[in-house]
Formats: structure tokens, C-alpha cells, sequence
């Protein structure tokens, strides 16, 4: 499968898991409510404001706490997202923007992630897999409830494919690659710019301390069977939870509650 083709599968497996939100990107914004989710949706208008008036900086603005204005610095800005909504989708209103950036978002996350694992692996239909799951997972799901922010993962996992690519190379074009790459991480969150740099201090000892593994072929099926039974006990658990009529569950005496995605 081509990288394009790759793309466009991750893209259709973000329509799916934020589904009806395509039908309704100009009125709807994930969420339980308005909260956080309201805020991002600012950002972007405070950004096409901006760049509407060069006279003014996305990083200040004079109608918060008018009238003496405040910093945006320190606020959870998501200025590069911001920016291709203040550009890009310049056509779309503030909203479809938005929603059109978190979907594009999950695709590019599982396709991050599908490139990343394919450059140290090498194997396609196991990195094609890993960015589905990453794609879909939980830790990032639970972020379309109004942390938007950290629902754009995939700057980082570009990072790190650049570095991996500069510590094998070591030449010019690699390095200014993951000089952009690093670079743009805290116009898209100050926390990835900490996982990366974490990243990449423990990459670079895990290639210089190199530890030998021998599995034999014993406990190689065996550690399988077992994890894929888990994967099948999971999955049965997820669609008993997804059909289930109720939102509790008891479970050998357990109340066991399921009422929002964040189950607060």
C-alpha cells in the first residue's frame, strides 16, 4: 500500500471514530459541553484576527482583561493549528475549521505513526496496524472531549522520525529537518516539546547500551496465544460495553459505571 493510499485509510478511520461529526462540522464541536473545547475554537479567530491586522500579535491580545490586554505565551494556544485554520481553511468558518483540523489530525497521527514504524521495523502491514491503533486509541480519544491540544500527536512522532533519521545519517538535510520539526513543537504544545526531548535522550541511550534478548521458540507461541487472547477478551468487552442498554455493570459484585467517554 502507497503512502497515499495509507493516508486516505487513516483519514477514513478518523471520519469513522469521530462519527456524526462530519455531517455537522459548521454547529457541532466534540465535547460534553462548553469548556475547553470553546477555547481552541477562540484560538483560531484570535488568530485570523491577527493575521488579518499585521499591527497585532497572536501572542497578546488586548480584549482579555481589557483594558490592559494580557499575554498568550503561557496560554494553551495551539498557534500552529491556529495558523493553518487562519490560512488553509481561511474558507471555512471558525468551527468547520476546527473540526476539519481534529479529524485531519487523528489521520495524521496514524499515518505519523505507520511512517515512524516502518522506518525501524520495515515491516508494512505491522506498521500499518500500530498507526491504527494509535490512531484510535483511548489516551488520545479522551482528548476530543475539549483537550484539543493533545489530540494533535502527530508533530511529535514527526519529530521523532526526524531524529531517528538525523542519528543514522548524521548529514545536513537530516539535521535541518529535525531542526523544523523540533522547532515547531511548541507552536503546537510546550508538552511535546518535554515527550521529545525525553525521547530523545532515551533513544539515544537505548542505541548506545545495547542489551541481547534470546526468546526461545517455546515461549514465543505462548506469549502470543496470550496476547491475543487479550486482545480478544478486550475487543469482546468493548462491543458487551458499546450494546449494553445500561451504563452499569456489575461484575462479580462490582459496580462497574460506564456514563461519558471520560467516565467522570
Amino acid at each position: 500500500m502507497s503512502r497515499a493510499a495509507t493516508l486516505a485509510a487513516f483519514a477514513g478511520l478518523a471520519i469513522l471514530q469521530t462519527w456524526p461529526l462530519a455531517r455537522h462540522l459548521d454547529t457541532h464541536l466534540p465535547g460534553l459541553g462548553l469548556g475547553d473545547n470553546v477555547s481552541f475554537a477562540w484560538n483560531l479567530w484570535w488568530m485570523r484576527e491577527a493575521v488579518a491586522a499585521p499591527a497585532r500579535t497572536f501572542f497578546s491580545s488586548p480584549i482579555v482583561f481589557a483594558p490592559l490586554g494580557a499575554p498568550l505565551v503561557l496560554h494553551t494556544h495551539t498557534a500552529a493549528l491556529a495558523w493553518i485554520g487562519a490560512t488553509l481553511l481561511s474558507h471555512l468558518s471558525v468551527v468547520s475549521a476546527q473540526n476539519v483540523l481534529l479529524i485531519a489530525s487523528l489521520a495524521l497521527n496514524g499515518w505519523s505513526v505507520f511512517l515512524l514504524t516502518r522506518m525501524v521495523t520495515g515491516h508494512g502491514p505491522a506498521s500499518f496496524m500500530a498507526g491504527a491503533i494509535f490512531l484510535v486509541s483511548p489516551v488520545v480519544g479522551a482528548r476530543l472531549m475539549g483537550h484539543y491540544n493533545l489530540v494533535a500527536v502527530w508533530p511529535l512522532v514527526f519529530a521523532c522520525l526526524a531524529f531517528i533519521a538525523w542519528w543514522r545519517r548524521l548529514d545536513r538535510v537530516s539535521g535541518i529537518a529535525l531542526g523544523l520539526a523540533a522547532g515547531a513543537l511548541p507552536f503546537c504544545d510546550y508538552y511535546l516539546s518535554v515527550y521529545f526531548l525525553v525521547f530523545a535522550i532515551v533513544y539515544g541511550a537505548a542505541t548506545a547500551v545495547r542489551v541481547g534478548l534470546k526468546r526461545t521458540r517455546r515461549s514465543g507461541t505462548v506469549l502470543s496465544f496470550a496476547s491475543a487472547a487479550l486482545a480478544v477478551a478486550a475487543a469482546a468487552a468493548a462491543a458487551a460495553i458499546a450494546v449494553a442498554s445500561t451504563d452499569v455493570i456489575v461484575v462479580m459484585g462490582v459496580r462497574v459505571t460506564a456514563r461519558s467517554p471520560t467516565n467522570r
